[in-house]
């Protein structure tokens, strides 16, 4: 009897080994699984006290058409929005927006802009690294887009396909920015921010990491950061921001950005710039951008446990459900003592998780029941063809959980 339970345990550890080494086909539960407790966390995380939103909404559209038209607007009007918030010193002013073409019949808006933007150190743009193209030389570009050499010497001949804000080129100074690239895990859905992006021998940073870099903030030595999620973020309509800076007498509080990271965006649904992550998958892209602004700035971003580290707690699982129905333990009673471990493992994982660790324990909790399901299913069976007092009394007690 012992043996029988041995060789399916075996066989279990089997498919749990060929997982962790080889095609990982349970990381979607890890994954699936972490969003769940993501979701719950970002409920508990109060509204950020450090970035505010300044949201290109529909009602936004609205409002602004009648002085800028429709969208996209004349460029000088993100210029005139720099040089009014800039007397309420923010840390920094980031547009989630792409500014990569030239405005051929208004280059004077495209000038005025890049005018407002270059007379300030700490406005920062948008760029997109493409996956295929060939691009310019990164001897061409600005030192202001923040390109760096991974060998020496450097090869400025090297072509990246950057999406630059050319729309500034006219002060190529005013061009400082990152990266904005989004990056999907396995199932596509987004839980971490590139850090920064290799291409043909230079790295470029991330939006996120060139602006908390330039405050003297230590970056993580990683590719990128898995994200501790919130829900609540600031938004401040841009359009009552513009149309009161328009006023005599204004009407806004006069410090409401002082000491804060703005960051220019839309949540608009017409622009389409809305992501798949663990929140949803309608999640605005200027808040997954906000939110590795506000990581980076608090040094809270996740710390991940490999996958790997948990290999141990499905053996375990599988090893004492095993000997314990080797030893004629009920299955009926096993299931109760999963269903809290079950509980209590996840408790410690939303507990690691509070205090920044990603645990991912849900594939493991997966091959525990359904070698609990698999094996207590036999044993029901055998225990259902065997006869005789003691096997009626198992056979009660397993039909609760496997009916027949």
């Amino acid at each position: 009897m012992r043996l029988k339970w041995q060789a399916i345990a075996l066989a279990f550890v089997a498919l749990v080994l060929a997982d962790y080494v080889g095609p990982a086909v349970m990381r979607i539960v890890d994954q699936r699984g972490g969003d769940i407790l993501l979701a719950l966390e970002a409920q508990r995380r109060p509204v950020s006290d450090r970035v505010v939103i300044v949201d290109i909404d529909q009602r936004s559209l609205e409002a602004m058409n009648y002085l800028a038209g429709s969208w996209p607007w004349p460029r000088s009007v993100h210029g005139e929005l720099v040089e009014a918030i800039a007397p309420q010193r923010p840390r920094a002013i980031a547009f989630y927006v792409l500014f990569n073409e030239l405005d051929s019949y208004r280059p004077e808006h495209d000038a005025a802009f890049a005018e407002a933007a270059a007379s300030l150190p700490n406005v920062w743009q948008a760029m997109v690294l493409a996956s295929d193209g060939t691009g310019e030389r990164v001897g061409d570009m600005p030192p202001s887009v923040g390109a760096v050499p991974l060998t020496s010497p450097p090869n400025p001949a090297a072509r990246v396909p950057l999406l630059l804000p050319l729309a500034l080129l006219s002060r190529p100074e005013a061009m400082r920015g990152g990266l904005i690239n989004f990056t999907e895990d396995s199932d596509t859905v987004g839980r971490r921010y590139v850090l920064h992006l290799d291409r043909n021998g230079w790295r470029f940073p991330s939006l996120p990491a060139r602006i908390v870099s330039a405050e003297g903030r230590a970056l993580p030595n990683t590719p990128s950061i898995m994200l501790s999620w919130r829900r609540g973020w600031t938004h401040i309509p841009y359009a009552d921001l513009y149309l009161d800076s328009l006023r005599e007498k204004k009407l806004r509080p006069a410090d409401e950005l002082q000491g804060k990271i703005v960051v220019v965006g839309t949540s608009a649904p017409g622009l389409m710039d809305l992501r798949l992550t663990p929140l949803g998958s309608t999640y605005p892209g200027v808040e997954i951008l906000a939110t590795a602004i506000d990581n980076l700035d608090r040094g809270d971003w996740l710390r991940e446990v490999p996958r790997g580290a948990t290999v141990p707690l499905a053996l375990a699982i599988i090893a004492v459900i095993s000997l314990a129905l080797a030893r004629g333990y009920a299955a009926e009673r096993l299931g109760y003592a999963m269903l809290v471990l079950t509980g209590l493992v996840l408790a410690a994982a939303y507990g690691a998780l509070v205090l920044g660790w990603f645990v991912p324990v849900y594939a493991p909790l997966a091959f525990g029941w359904g070698f609990y399901l698999i094996a207590g299913g036999i044993a029901y069976l055998q225990e259902r063809g065997g006869s005789g007092p003691r096997a009626c009394s198992n056979v009660s007690s397993i039909h609760a959980w496997f009916p027949s």
